[in-house]
């Protein structure tokens, strides 16, 4: 019999959904974040700079939803299709197909736009200010 950690670590929790992408004329795969992946992301919208007491946190939306679904698109079987550096590629796609991907990656990681909108309001940090995280 399994012990608990075994079964946590062996459950499939990431779920997957199928997505009609038209401009692509395909089904692709979109699977939830990990959580490491989700911080990742997160991390990834926001921008330090400065040293010390006057680091600065600034908001880093560009591209932001391609670097979404970089980390979410997936083949079938559930592994990556893409890297995270690949994130500039994929954005030069067509805007409807990404937010489409989007959205679906968003639903299934349990992001909303509330998060990320408190995100980027908590990263206006200014000189020698705490972060909410301090």
């Amino acid at each position: 019999m399994a012990t608990i950690q075994e079964r946590i670590l062996e459950a499939d929790d990431l779920p997957r959904e199928k997505v009609h992408v038209p401009e692509w004329n395909m089904d692709v795969w979109i699977r939830s974040l990990t959580a490491a992946e989700r911080d990742d992301y997160e991390q990834g919208l926001l921008r330090a700079s400065g040293q010390g007491r006057s680091l600065t946190m600034t908001p880093n939306l560009a591209n932001a939803k391609a670097k979404l679904v970089v980390r979410t698109l997936v083949y079938e079987n559930g592994e990556r299709m893409f890297t995270d550096v690949e994130a500039g590629k994929l954005g030069q796609k067509s805007a409807r197909a990404i937010n489409r991907l989007y959205d679906v990656a968003e639903r299934l990681s349990g992001i909303s736009e509330e998060d990320i909108e408190e995100l980027v309001k908590n990263s206006d940090s200014g000189p020698g200010e705490p972060s909410p995280s301090d």
